[in-house]
């Protein structure tokens, strides 16, 4: 009975024990920063791209592999590796232009379901080969390898120039009938590894137009994405927006939809020619029209592309009857009405603040 004991004792010790026992160290791991899909030539292969840094030296090594599936090419990645790849650090996927238009839902569908990717992962679009952009060495710095993250990082290089879209947003965008997305359109660059194109605009899981910067800071602005930007109005005038909120108003007119948005703004003048005396009313006139205009232009743009990139069908959505819900797209968004004014208090002293 004694020994009976100190053998089920000991079996109780070695239980816990067998969580680890397939655990890999850290330095028998790669974890990739960014990875790239486009197609190949007969566009129905993919080729998928891993960008993988090296903490230990600083550097990056990119390997790609091609298959019918993604999955299957991140399998002949595995295989060749003499380390285990960890594709659940991905912090950034690009797909190609090419890819883009086509249609990108299996790829998102593979990173929901298989959860080997996070759904926190950044999605861009980029022009030219991927595999060549991903091993650029342009402006390296320490962090090679993962430099380029910091384009998209409100802690870094971030601008309101840039559009922001997560996998988990482009899975719910493809998968609902009230909302489309902006994704960011880059190319190799010069002088630094990427050079912003301004975003590509989805309706459902397809690329179906561009935007340029400025339209998608307008963008950011209309979906509450905010951060100072500085807008030019004049030569001799640009204006740096530091506060803005949106609100929005909806009703039907005869059998059309109408939203009424109130885009509120702060700005402060921070480089102007005193020779022209511009006057303060007069830069607050030009903003509110400039960003009026370019907003219908932009909002004729989308729907004519029926892409519904500003969530119209989604700040409508409560005076929607439930059979309406799903001719949004289809009927009732080309007959929307979209009436923007903004109201832009302006601060002509900068950030000087006089009298102290």
């Amino acid at each position: 009975m004694k020994q009976f004991t100190l053998v089920f004792l000991s079996l109780l010790l070695i239980f816990p024990l067998a969580g680890c026992w397939d655990a890999k160290s850290i330095d028998k791991r790669l974890l990739p920063a960014i990875m790239g899909v486009e197609l190949d030539k007969d566009k129905k292969t993919y080729i998928v791209s891993l960008r993988i840094p090296d903490p230990q030296s600083k550097d990056f090594h990119t390997v790609h592999a091609k298959s019918k599936t993604i999955s299957d090419a991140l399998d002949k990645i595995r295989m060749n590796e003499e380390r285990s790849i960890d594709v659940l650090h991905l912090t950034l996927i690009i797909v190609s232009e090419e890819l883009a238009k086509k249609g990108i839902e299996e790829l998102i569908e593979y990173a929901i379901r298989s959860r080997e990717i996070k759904s926190k992962a950044l999605l861009a679009v980029a022009k030219g080969d991927i595999y060549t952009l991903l091993q650029s060495r342009k402006n390296l710095r320490k962090e090679k390898g993962i430099e380029m993250l910091d384009l998209f990082s409100p802690n870094a290089g971030w601008t309101p120039n840039v559009s922001l879209n997560y996998i988990w947003e482009a899975y719910r965008d493809i998968q609902a009938s009230t909302v489309d997305m902006a994704v960011p359109l880059l190319k190799e660059g010069t002088e630094t590894l990427f050079e912003m194109e301004g975003s590509a605009i989805f309706h459902n899981d397809k690329q179906v137009g561009t935007i340029s910067t400025d339209e998608t800071f307008l963008y950011n602005l209309f979906r509450d994405r905010f951060t100072s930007g500085i807008v030019e109005i004049t030569p001799s005038a640009s204006l740096e927006i530091v506060d803005a909120k949106i609100s929005h108003r909806t009703s039907w007119v005869s059998d059309r939809p109408k939203i009424f948005s109130t885009l509120r703004l702060k700005a402060i003048v921070v480089e102007a020619n005193e020779k022209t005396r511009l006057n303060t009313n007069t830069l607050k006139l030009e903003l509110e029209k400039l960003l009026e205009d370019r907003f219908q232009k932009l909002f004729g743009t989308a729907r004519s592309k029926k892409a519904d990139i500003f969530m119209t069908g989604v700040i409508f959505r409560s005076k929607l009857a439930p059979d309406q819900v799903d001719l949004w797209e289809d009927q009732l968004y080309e007959k929307l009405i979209m009436d923007l004014k903004t109201d832009v208090i302006i601060r002509n002293t900068g950030n000087v603040r006089l009298g102290q």
